[in-house]
């Protein structure tokens, strides 16, 4: 349907209106639950339920103490876990929590969160890692040249997007994904190595992501670029170091494997990668070495496809590889939360070519299909956000947002391939 300006102007009004009201919503739930302490604790049949940044913010506790050298030791982290909640739960312990199973070098950054009140601290966290995506999201997006309405409307609908109430809501350190990969990508197309290594460097929080997002690096030969993410990426874990010691940073990957195939906190038939469905199918510990094998073949698959392809690629190719890329590894990460979706908006940033929302006609087929999905996630994630938060079914969140990743990624892919792609913007 051929629509004229005033339905265009019209159709974009109740978009950014229904998509404000979504995102309005979800951040009023946010902050009055922790206002009210319900977000942070809260009665369940078995005893209490926490959300993810306390056991963060207890790592920086004990970061801060002289048990530092011991914050993988369980008997340790449940000791410091009681202490933390005490206020809230009149004297009433905990007997097992999600184990800190975070890199030591995260750990780090917590401890200046650890000396402010627990609610203070949760909305400074949210707020420094929430302000810094924005600003790196914004600057990516007026490097792909979009304006400052249009730049708007994307933030605005990307706070619609379940994955990032999810992220606020429990705290969790995609933020401190989601920030640096937008300057890496800034730094990449505006050929700044400095900054685009350093924002891949602090990556490192999640490793995984990090291998994946230097492969592009390493296939096109930045060397600079790479010389900066190492550099960074050493400052990260000699700090980890002096904290910590020698002996917690060679203890941590046996502890990690350990973590990953047993402790049922890691939630892993909840993952939006396909280590969900096959945790389902085949079980913790043989779905964690089939996902892990699928995540080195992928690695592989990635590699030749920029060593063949992107690296050679017009700048519009080079953006839609990358959109390509951060899929690929959200599909088959051993290690993939809702929240880590939330990255996938630097891509999405780097990638968009639609200069009004609902203007994508004009485009060619492939990239209006991208664009035409892109302007729904709100609202699919709206619906998925409706159908599991009275029943909280993770298993329906992981597979729906599988489903979204796969779809997005073989239109991606489709687009690629075709001729306008190679079109540099």
């Amino acid at each position: 349907m051929i629509l004229n300006e005033h339905r265009k102007d019209l159709l974009g009004f109740t978009y950014l209106s229904l998509v404000g009201c979504i995102a309005l919503g979800f951040l009023h739930r946010t902050t009055l639950g922790a206002l009210t302490g319900v977000l942070f604790f809260h009665r369940t049949p078995g005893g209490f339920a926490f959300n993810d940044y306390v056991a963060f913010y207890t790592a920086g506790k004990i970061v801060l103490s002289n048990m530092r050298s011991a914050i993988y030791d369980p008997a340790v982290q449940i000791d410091f876990y009681n202490k933390t909640i005490a206020p809230w739960t009149n004297g009433q312990i905990v007997k097992e929590i999600p184990l800190g199973q975070s890199v030591p070098w995260f750990f780090t950054l917590m401890a200046p969160f650890a000396t402010m009140p627990l609610a203070i601290s949760f909305a400074v966290w949210n707020l420094i890692g929430g302000g810094l995506s924005m600003l790196g999201l914004w600057a990516l997006l007026k490097q792909n040249g979009h304006d400052a309405r249009f730049i708007r409307i994307f933030l605005i609908g990307m706070l619609g997007c379940y994955p990032v109430e999810w992220l606020i809501r429990d705290g969790q350190n995609s933020w401190l994904l989601l920030a640096p990969f937008c300057l890496y990508l800034y730094g990449w197309f505006a050929k700044k190595d400095f900054p685009g290594g350093a924002g891949l460097a602090c990556l490192i929080i999640k490793p995984q992501y990090l291998v994946c997002m230097a492969i592009p690096a390493i296939a096109c030969r930045r060397w600079k670029l790479l010389a900066s993410a190492v550099t960074v990426a050493t400052v990260h874990m000699l700090l980890a170091w002096k904290v910590f010691g020698t002996n917690t940073l060679i203890a941590y990957p046996s502890m990690l494997r350990s973590t990953e195939s047993s402790n049922p906190a890691v939630f892993p038939s909840w993952m939006i990668s396909l280590r969900g469905p096959m945790t389902i199918l085949l079980g913790k510990e043989k779905a964690l070495v089939v996902a892990t094998a699928i995540y080195a073949i992928a690695l592989l698959a990635l590699f030749a496809f920029w060593w063949l392809s992107a690296a050679k690629a017009s700048e519009t190719k080079t953006r839609i590889a990358f959109a390509i890329t951060v899929l690929a590894c959200l599909i088959t990460s051993p290690h993939t939360h809702i929240y880590d979706f939330v990255i996938f908006a630097a891509a999405a940033a780097c990638s968009l070519q639609a200069v009004e929302w609902f203007k994508a006609n004009e485009l060619p087929k492939w990239s209006r299909t991208w664009s035409h999905l892109l302007i729904l996630l709100p609202f699919s994630t709206f619906m998925l956000y409706i159908v599991t938060d009275k029943i909280p079914l993770g298993e329906i969140v992981g597979l729906w947002m599988l489903i979204t990743d796969i779809w997005l990624f073989v239109v991606a892919c489709r687009w690629y391939a075709t001729p306008d792609a190679a079109q540099t913007t």
